[in-house]
């Protein structure tokens, strides 16, 4: 009892870290294989429209060698390992076989009506039923065995997302299991599911509206200096050919340059916020990575910068993308330091190191942040993320925006915080490097 008090607790930490939506699967069908003492287990997901279930994930064996082989990878092994060390090659044969593979949830079915019905977990034997239908078969037909057990998954408001399906097709074997094992590991998983769900179509909800608004905000950023450099351009039409304005055809020409650049920069920002590219992970090294953007930072001899860590600190992350983090990171905070150039504190701290987040417990992760000594009011700073906020001149108001945009999809946590005393801190969050990154990877 006290062992499966212990495992809920570390199901309920790991929920907690935030992982991924296939995690949580593999997590629900690891807890479930493990209770029933299946053969197989597989997610099946209910579309949006409510029409049919299809297999997502699967976790188990398709041949005796292969149960051989996973329990002896598994003897000994806690839950807590198991679902901590998730390598998804490990069940490629199964979720192969199961891939795509649907079934219909609007039609007559045992399946259906005992889903339907709420019940809590249904046992099924289609030598024993009479009203077996075409639909039923097609699980029996497709994982060569009539003897199967279903759960239920529900989320929101009772609101059915899924069910769980398990068997012992390879063995042979009775299923048997005490359900009150599995059901708070289920709940808590359908319940981290139904938030990931939520949490995505409120993102995409939220990204169109913001790409209408960004649209008409790069029209009118691009107008401006599109408006500069004909005013210019004409003044060095004008002036062509006369030795005595060189000096105004230089400056109406460097002018012209600025815009340019000041545009490549906008479409740079505007293209890395609204680009859907999925990071290439690999191991980095932040702290040399931090001091190779400080040099490619432009800076005044006013501003000083220095980079603080104690031990070597490996992320695993996207480099090019990290890579632009910092840049825009240190170029926003040294721009920020240029307004008050009179300020003796007037120096950029970098800090790199391992932290733990609240929110995903114990786990170590990389961490940079990059602290100056301005401040920033708090009505301001709740706004500094969003894609259309700015308080620059000049400024495109995506610098930030992207931060944040890159280190999500990187896994990782961005914020900030100011205060009058302390000044303003960025800091952004990633996992670190463990050897097992490379290992999952190939």
């Amino acid at each position: 009892m006290v062992r499966d008090e212990q495992e809920i607790i570390n199901i309920a930490k790991y929920i907690a870290r935030r992982p991924k939506a296939e995690e949580i699967i593999h997590m629900m069908l690891t807890r479930f294989s493990l209770v029933y003492n299946l053969n197989q287990a597989v997610f099946f997901e209910l579309d949006d429209n409510e029409r049919f279930f299809t297999a997502v994930q699967a976790v188990g064996s398709t041949n005796q060698g292969e149960i051989d082989n996973a329990l002896f990878q598994m003897k000994d092994k806690s839950l807590e390992h198991l679902i901590a060390n998730y390598n998804p090659e490990a069940d490629r044969n199964l979720n192969e076989k199961v891939k795509d593979f649907v079934v219909l949830s609007q039609v007559p079915s045992v399946v259906n009506k005992e889903l339907m019905e709420k019940k809590s977990s249904t046992y099924i034997n289609n030598q024993e039923l009479s009203d077996i239908t075409e639909e039923d078969k097609k699980l029996v037909d497709k994982f060569g065995t009539d003897k199967f057990i279903l759960i239920p998954i529900r989320g929101n408001e009772e609101q059915l997302i899924g069910f769980v399906y398990g068997n012992n097709a390879v063995t042979g074997a009775d299923i048997q299991g005490d359900r009150n094992k599995v059901d708070l590991a289920l709940s808590l998983g359908s319940i981290a599911l139904q938030r990931l769900k939520d949490e995505r179509e409120i993102s995409e909800k939220t990204g169109l509206a913001v790409i209408g608004k960004l649209t008409a905000q790069i029209a009118h950023e691009i107008k401006n200096p599109l408006v500069n450099m004909g005013g210019f351009a004409r003044s060095i039409k004008k002036y062509a050919g006369n030795p005595d304005r060189t000096d105004d055809i230089r400056e109406s020409a460097n002018i012209i340059l600025e815009e340019v650049g000041r545009l490549e920069t906008l479409l740079q920002d505007s293209l890395m916020f609204v680009r859907e590219k999925k990071p290439i992970l690999e191991k980095i090294d932040l702290y040399e990575m931090c001091k190779n953007a400080v040099n490619l930072i432009p800076n005044t001899d006013d501003i000083g910068i220095e980079i603080r860590y104690d031990e070597p600190v490996f992320a695993y992350a996207d480099p090019n993308q990290i890579k632009q983090v910092l840049l825009n990171l240190g170029k926003n905070a040294i721009e920020a330091m240029e307004t008050d150039l009179n300020n003796p504190r007037n120096t950029l701290r970098i800090e790199v190191g391992y932290e733990s987040k609240s929110y995903a417990d114990e786990t170590k992760m990389a961490c940079a942040g990059f602290f100056n000594p301005q401040y920033i009011p708090e009505a301001e700073r709740e706004k500094v993320f969003d894609p259309q906020y700015t308080t620059k001149v000049k400024g495109t108001g995506l610098g930030l925006a992207v931060c944040k945009e890159i280190i999500q999809k990187n896994e990782g946590i961005i914020e900030c915080r100011s205060s009058s005393k302390e000044g303003t801190s960025f800091k952004f969050w990633v996992p670190a490097y463990s050897g097992q990154d490379d290992a999952q990877k190939d």
